[in-house]
């Protein structure tokens, strides 16, 4: 065969070179000689998906849509270039296109389990479970028993509320040999969705006794007793994670509060996103039932207090709003509803309320850099011990406000001269501390009060209850 383009080997074209230099994991290489072959061959087809193939190898996800997509304008039936074009639209964010090209690709090729089941991972990203349940089960038809499908159609039927039929699939997954390790951790995300967290315990260290080398499996766990109040076994498997993920913030950051090593005054993000995450499909149980929490009622009541009854007149942003619990608190008062969240699980939580105008899953500070509302409430319950240094939020929030709009938190008390790390690996706050930064950053306080907002064991938590006015 006669050489194409100047860098292919003897006996072989610049496009035979490229995929030789592909599979070899030559990939830039390789990507030098899809250009050649292009520059003798423009448009044609197979050079095109494998510049599309490679760009998404690459982390090119906007260059992988776009050769995929002029591959199709000269083969629209051509399979691998509709699998590259779905894929890449997943990576960029644009789910429900994703999806459609799916449905492209299942409309050439009804039998592909690949198709159904990353078909059913955008069903389950997109908060529909029951068709996640129905891609995942379509995928299996065509390879039963597949031990990853498997354990997605067991996550799915857990996001389906369907706790018994997901534990099933999940237990008979993990007694064999090929389980996943996702397996583990989505039967004890299950245990403790029902209440059962000593099972839940039980199923995440049969996960470690099966992959003791995996860093996640010991971070879950330790999220996992940090949120039964385990303090000395979180630790331990926080321990365990470091070892193994030596660059996991998350850790380092909670063993940072436990004395190993220096506390910052502002957690990482990943720290508190990761575990509101884990923590979503419980969060409300385990507010309500175990730790008494009544954070969004003392907000209501600070505001009904101060604002009168709810005349439904308000702009209000909901910061950190969780499942919605304080939303819903203050809806009375609301005309339209924001909310923002670290956690996406959260978000997703939130969404099924029907409460909110807009949902964002992100930083506060990143929410009130970004947004053009003004508000006439802010509200954040229960906040401030996952924010550390406040004076950020309180500025930020100051500036998003309308002339003489409120800001109404709660903030957890403590034997400190300002702020920090509390016993609960929550930041805790001087209530001197909370009257000076009101005023720095252009506040004054309508009323506090203080309550107890939660119990951790036996141990009332108390808080501070601050409304705030923007100062003119």
């Amino acid at each position: 065969m006669k050489n194409s383009g100047c860098r292919g080997r003897p006996g072989l074209s610049a496009l035979e070179t490229a995929r030789a230099d592909e599979a070899a994991g030559r990939l830039r290489e390789a990507v030098a000689g899809v250009r050649d072959w292009l520059a003798a061959h423009p448009g044609d087809p197979d050079g095109l998906v494998a510049m599309a193939r490679l760009a998404l190898r690459l982390g090119r996800a906007e260059v992988a849509r776009d050769f995929a997509g002029q591959t199709l304008e000269r083969d629209a039936d051509h399979r691998e270039a509709v699998q590259i074009s779905a894929a890449a639209f997943r990576a960029l964010g644009d789910l429900a296109q994703a999806d459609r090209m799916y449905d492209r690709l299942l409309r050439l090729d009804p039998a592909n389990p690949s198709a159904w089941n990353e078909k059913g991972n955008l069903a389950l990203a997109m908060d529909q479970p029951a068709t996640a349940v129905d891609c995942f089960r379509r995928a299996l038809g065509v390879i039963p028993d597949h031990p990853m499908i498997s354990c997605n159609l067991g996550l799915a039927l857990g996001h389906a509320g369907r706790h018994d039929a997901a534990a099933g699939v999940l237990t008979d997954l993990t007694e064999r040999r090929d389980a996943p390790a996702e397996a583990f951790d989505h039967l004890s995300a299950i245990a403790a969705l029902r209440g059962d967290m000593p099972g839940a315990e039980a199923a995440q260290l049969a996960g470690i006794d099966r992959f003791a080398d995996r860093a996640r499996s010991h971070l879950l766990l330790a999220r996992l007793r940090s949120t039964t109040g385990d303090r000395e076994g979180a630790a331990e498997a926080f321990r365990q994670c470091l070892r193994l993920d030596p660059e996991n913030r998350e850790a380092a950051f909670v063993l940072s509060t436990m004395g190993e090593g220096e506390t910052p005054e502002t957690p990482p993000d990943e720290f508190y996103a990761g575990l509101f995450d884990y923590y979503a499909d419980f969060f409300e149980w385990h507010l309500k039932e175990k730790l008494g929490y009544c954070g969004h009622d003392l907000i209501r009541a600070s505001v009904e207090g101060t604002l009168g009854p709810g005349q439904g007149a308000l702009e209000v942003l909901d910061v950190g709003c969780g499942t919605g619990l304080c939303g819903a608190a203050v809806e009375p008062w609301a005309r339209a509803i924001d909310g923002m969240d670290f956690a996406p699980k959260m978000i997703r939580q939130a969404t099924r309320r029907g409460l909110y105008r807009q949902l964002e899953a992100c930083s506060a500070l990143d929410f009130l850099k970004r947004t053009d509302c003004r508000y006439d409430l802010v509200v954040a319950a229960d906040v401030f011990g996952y924010i550390g240094n406040p004076l950020p939020l309180m500025t930020a929030v100051r500036s998003r406000l309308k002339a003489g709009g409120h800001f109404c938190f709660t903030a957890e008390l403590g034997d400190v001269a300002r702020f920090g790390m509390g016993d609960h690996i929550r930041y805790v706050f001087h209530p001197d501390f909370l009257t000076t930064a009101a005023d720095e950053t252009g506040f004054e306080i309508l009323s506090r009060d203080q309550a107890v907002m939660r119990h951790d064991g036996d141990e009332p938590i108390r808080v501070e209850v601050l409304l705030l006015a923007a100062r003119d």
